[in-house]
């Protein structure tokens, strides 16, 4: 007996003989490695302090490194919050600005660390520089330039003692190696800020330039702006930025924020330059010239946009969220690029556009990330994949705000558990452990909140959810460019075990939380077997990962290309999910999953049909009418339950004592109608 089959749609993710999804694809540059497979190093620089004139080790209570009269390193006590090795030699100058003059000897430092930031803002590390100056010399031009291993300078201001007739610099980082070389710019001018920024402490910004380049109105729009982002995120709650102050008479501190046009100083925004990594900041902003007078409908926004990026690493570093060094090295020299780097730059990214824009939407200076990727995601070789976590992050500024982003930032202060050796993916684990112990301002915690976004982005496509202008806008259907890999449910992925069929596939290589969607055409068999279809079918669908974590998941019934939103089913915090009716409601049904393992755990998804359950009377006239009596037609026992199971469901209360139906069902079987069965069934209806 062979039931005329119709087309099943479902979804698992557990070994059946079925093809393997594929592993989320890495970043579109050959030459960029699979992301998640670097590893977290040491901190150290790899440069031979010891080899230095001048060298020593300095702990938690502070000390100093001098090399006779022209240069010293102080720290002050609780400025390190580990022993450190640091050297100083002398060192050819590098290369001047034109207008720049030397004043002095160059000298080199480094640190044996390639991740020195201090603990505390109010405890500086200060570089002191001998200030030989000539007759006629302004002190108030003087400016220490310093030169990073690959080639990158850098402006740093400071103050002048014409008692000791020295340059003092503070500063909240080291790189690990720098040429330092005190200069005489004849044209760097200061203007401070005019109004206090609110709440913080009323600290003023002090905005240092090259006067002959720039114009005191455009240095004034720069004050304008920066003020605009420290009183926004004052106002919600975020803690002060990690930015070096200086001191004035009468008491007031002022924020440094260096603006310059001269060609080896100019900056792109987009680089962290109020980082945690001492490569990349020395504790201050650095706005590039070129920014100024970009309009909002620039790619990367505004000059606000920019000030409020940087402006948000400081305040990020406040919090001092945990992390782990992914070294990668130039010009010889070791680097630290932070674990948490996906988190910074998203957020960055997305709030200062936010705040420049007056509205919640992608900077669109950068490509989407869709659920490829976890959240999070980070490359110390790819490093411009962290700043598009800023899709997830546009997603919770619609849904909850900057109070929604502090709340975040609190629970990443939590994170416990990295380690030296650590892969990428697990890292970016940790965090999301603590994002969900913590809390983000939402009621059903992070792991829920995830799998709402992956849900309306991939295939609901809300408002809130359609990110970018060319994200899909029809509402229910999967936009499979968004997810990391699709699987349409084949033949091989299917088997029939009694009276119910399973299908099932795998991920071996599933990264956390990235998006993986099976569908299943209902209409073209499936690959489910013969039979099956005519009972009145419901699916279950149950995942996991192993090594063991919950899965969200969530399954729609469709019709026409389109998901009906009563035939959702979600399980956000780990479970299965149920639909019913398949067989006579839905012509495809599509699952979308997201396991939350760590590095290389296999997903295992699988959904499972089977007939309804019977009642007792219509179990006992399944079983009669399976004894297969003289006259009736010999039936497989799995023919035999499907067809009971069918009657059943039209007849749910017929009695069991009613058998004049088995000759009468026996010639119409074959009929892919159903009603047709139910007339050679000869039952009293109880009512």
């Amino acid at each position: 007996m062979s039931l005329s089959p119709r087309t099943l749609a479902l979804l698992s993710l557990a070994a059946c003989g079925a093809p393997p999804l594929p592993a989320p694809p890495p970043p579109s540059s050959p030459s960029t490695p699979a992301v998640g497979v670097e590893t977290a190093g040491t901190k150290s620089s790899g440069v031979d302090v010891s080899a230095f004139s001048v060298n020593a080790v300095v702990g938690t209570s502070g000390g100093e490194v001098a090399l006779a009269t022209s240069a010293a390193i102080q720290v002050p006590a609780g400025s390190v919050s580990a022993a450190v090795t640091l050297g100083i030699r002398p060192a050819t100058a590098p290369a001047l600005d034109a207008g720049r003059v030397l004043v002095g000897d160059a000298v080199e430092i480094a640190a044996s660390s390639n991740d020195l930031t201090v603990a505390n803002a109010d405890a500086p590390l200060t570089l002191r520089f001998a200030a030989p100056l000539a007759a006629g010399q302004d002190s108030a031009k003087l400016q220490v330039v310093a030169k990073l291993a690959d080639g990158a300078l850098y402006p740093l201001d400071g103050s002048y003692d014409g008692t000791a007739k020295t340059f003092s610099v503070q500063t909240l980082g080291l790189p690990p190696l720098a040429t330092y070389a005190l200069t005489l710019l004849p044209s760097l001018t200061t203007e401070d800020e005019p109004a206090p920024a609110r709440d913080w402490t009323r600290v003023n910004f002090s905005v240092d330039f090259d006067g002959n380049k720039i114009s005191i109105d455009q240095v004034k729009t720069l004050i304008t702006h920066a003020r605009t982002a420290a009183q926004t995120y004052s106002a919600a709650g975020l803690k002060e930025p990690f930015l070096y102050k200086s001191a004035a008479m009468g008491g007031v501190t002022r924020w440094h924020v260096h603006l310059v046009a001269d060609e080896g100083s100019h900056f792109d925004p987009n680089i962290d330059t109020a980082s945690p990594d001492a490569a990349r900041h020395f504790g201050r902003l650095y706005v590039a010239t070129g920014r100024l007078a970009a309009p909002k409908s620039d790619k990367l926004g505004s000059v606000l946009s920019s000030i409020a990026h940087e402006m948000f690493h400081s305040v990020f570093h406040s919090y001092k969220v945990p992390s782990l060094c992914f070294n990668y090295t130039k010009a010889g020299v070791t680097y630290c690029y932070q674990s948490y780097a996906g988190w910074n730059e998203g957020m960055a990214t997305a709030v200062g556009y936010f705040i420049d824009q007056g509205r919640a939407d992608p900077r669109p200076s950068e490509e989407k990330l869709g659920l490829k990727y976890p959240p999070g995601v980070f490359s110390s070789t790819a490093k411009g994949l962290a700043y598009r976590n800023q899709d997830f992050m546009v997603y919770v500024l619609r849904k909850g705000g900057l109070a929604m982003i502090r709340k975040m930032l609190d629970s990443l202060a939590l994170t416990s558990g990295l380690a030296d050796g650590m892969s990428g993916y697990d890292a970016a684990v940790r965090y999301h452990e603590a994002l969900a112990t913590g809390g983000i301002g939402q009621a059903d915690g992070f792991y829920a909140f995830y799998g709402t976004y992956a849900l309306d982005r991939a295939y609901m496509h809300t408002a809130d959810g359609r990110i970018w202008p060319t994200d899909a806008a029809t509402a229910m259907t999967l936009d499979p460019t968004l997810v990391a890999a699709t699987h349409d449910v084949v033949s091989a992925d299917c088997k029939t075990v009694g009276d119910r069929a399973e299908c099932k596939v795998s991920v071996a290589n599933a990264c956390p939380l990235c998006g993986y969607a099976i569908t299943v055409d209902m209409d073209k068999g499936g690959g489910v077997p013969a039979g099956v279809a005519k009972a009145p079918l419901g699916g279950k669908i149950t995942s996991k990962s192993v090594p063991a974590h919950d899965v969200t998941l969530a399954a729609i019934g469709e019709t026409g290309g389109h998901g009906v939103e009563a035939a959702l089913a979600t399980s956000l915090a780990g479970g299965p999910v149920v639909l019913s009716d398949l067989w006579s409601t839905y012509s495809d049904v599509t699952v979308l999953a997201l396991g939350r393992g760590a590095k290389s755990f296999a997903l295992e998804t699988e959904l499972a049909f089977a007939p309804a359950d019977l009642s007792p009377a219509c179990q006992s006239y399944a079983d009669w009418m399976c004894q297969c009596g003289p006259g009736n037609r010999v039936f497989t026992e799995l023919e035999c339950v499907l067809a009971a199971g069918q009657i059943c469901a039209n007849a749910p209360n017929c009695d069991e004592a009613c058998s004049a139906g088995a000759l009468g069902y026996s010639n119409a079987h074959d009929d892919p109608d159903p009603t047709v069965w139910n007339e050679g069934l000869q039952c009293v209806h109880k009512k």
